[in-house]
């Protein structure tokens, strides 16, 4: 007849960050092959926090400290181990995504207005550079105007205070001909002071005449310049209107590119998340098989060899991975973990006297 064995190992949940360890409930059944006598075994509780004191750090002062995730790794392969000679159902661990990775995509399409702010944005700076230079030769060119003006301006009246000075020189030096020759009180000294008055008015004419026809010139040259300026400035608007339109026309080609690759790549996710979720069925299914074939074929090991060979064969392989990982870490280190924390104790039961020993006989 074939017995079924109670559940006799260590069943819950191993996470890589923390050692779960569950009491096992010590009975005089038979079928409980991890029992051992006269062993008070640590709750729940107590191991979790010694463990967390002590399991897979250093002491202060030592040469080498072992990282606590290697440490980790290698409790985790003794949880491994209870769970490949456990009778309970271990729901299969997959680390399957709850769904197809990736999520669909949300495009908006930009509006005209949003278009247009963009494309003015990006072309702003150049035109404003631009039309700031042209103002600025604008400014520039007024100003050497201007200038010219004053010049023009300036030598004019210092040529009209010239001839006032000559003229009060001659008029002078023509008086004192006169009284030298006693025409002072005749009417060709009069005559002859009016002669001299008007050719100096009429040299003052022409230099007025002269000034006035170059400041017209320059002023026209001014006007020249508000013009060309104000072309200037209409042709530069007009050329970054065009670009403007060709910057909406091709930001619009790209958001609607985006938009055909967003529409694409949804479309695709969305063909494939089926595909997905009977894939991972599959996998599912599979792994469940597999932990009902596996309990099934330690029931008949256990029918086959015994308790007694049973327990025993789980706690060799234990022993045999403890031996492994202590002689990768050295025996400083391995005696530090046995006298630090209890968790091997627990792992190991009957066999934890064979690992102290084996500890001692290392080199």
């Amino acid at each position: 007849m074939i017995r079924t064995p109670s559940k006799i190992a260590i069943s819950g949940d191993y996470t890589p960050s923390k050692v779960v360890a569950q009491k096992i409930r010590l009975n005089s059944s038979p079928t409980n092959v991890f029992s051992k006598k006269n062993f008070s075994e640590p709750t729940f509780a107590e191991l979790i926090e010694k463990n967390n004191q002590t399991g897979g750090n250093n002491q202060e002062g030592s040469d080498k400290e072992e990282p606590k995730d290697e440490y980790q790794k290698f409790l985790d392969t003794l949880t491994e181990v209870d769970n490949k000679y456990s009778f309970e159902y271990h729901t299969p661990k997959l680390d399957l995504p709850g769904e197809l990775g990736g999520e669909n995509l949300v495009y908006k399409m930009p509006t005209h207005s949003e278009l247009f702010k963009k494309a003015k944005q990006s072309l702003e700076a150049k035109y404003i550079s631009k039309r700031d230079k042209i103002k600025q030769d604008q400014l520039n060119k007024q100003y050497d105007t201007q200038k010219n003006i004053k010049q023009e301006e300036f030598y004019a009246q210092r040529k009209i205070d010239k001839l006032a000075s000559q003229l009060a020189e001659n008029i002078e030096k023509l008086q004192g001909e006169i009284v030298n020759k006693g025409l002072s009180r005749s009417s060709i000294a009069s005559n002859l002071k009016k002669q001299e008055g008007e050719r100096i008015e009429g040299q003052v004419d022409e230099v007025e005449s002269i000034k006035i026809m170059n400041v017209e010139l320059l002023e026209e040259k001014i006007d020249q310049i508000i013009e060309e300026t104000a072309s200037a400035l209409e042709s530069l608007s007009q050329v970054n209107d065009a670009e403007l339109q060709a910057q909406m026309s091709k930001l619009l080609e790209d958001a609607l590119a985006q938009k055909q690759e967003i529409d694409k790549y949804n479309n695709s996710l969305t063909a494939n998340r089926s595909k997905f979720l009977l894939s991972k069925e599959e996998v599912i299914g599979k792994a469940k098989r597999a932990e009902q074939n596996r309990i099934g074929k330690i029931i008949s090991l256990y029918n086959e060899i015994g308790g007694n060979e049973y327990r025993k064969q789980a706690l060799k392989e234990k022993l045999n991975l403890t031996k492994m990982y202590f002689d990768t870490i050295g025996k400083e280190k391995a005696k530090e973990l046995l006298s630090s924390s209890t968790i091997l104790q627990y792992y190991l039961k009957d066999y934890y006297d064979a690992i102290v020993s084996y500890v001692d006989s290392m080199k």
